[in-house]
């Protein structure tokens, strides 16, 4: 567990630097239509997944199961 709890930290802070420099680049080189297509696309994303079913896939565990699909372990 407090692998995850520093895991979450460090996607947050990189979340939060990609927003303070990523982002406004970006804005300067897409369209309104195109950020606003996007935007639609994470928000439709983001009602299907849950942060948990993100880290699950992102770490290739089995959200059904709890187990890793090749070490077959138990729950994180």
């Amino acid at each position: 567990r407090k692998h995850f709890i520093q895991f979450k930290k460090d996607v947050e802070h990189h979340a939060k630097e990609e927003e303070s420099k990523l982002f406004p680049k970006v804005k300067e080189l897409l369209t309104t239509e195109d950020l606003e297509k996007i935007g639609k696309e994470m928000t439709k994303f983001k009602k299907q997944y849950n942060e948990w079913d993100f880290l699950f896939y992102f770490i290739g565990w089995n959200r059904n199961s709890l187990r890793h699909p090749e070490r077959g372990e138990g729950s994180p």
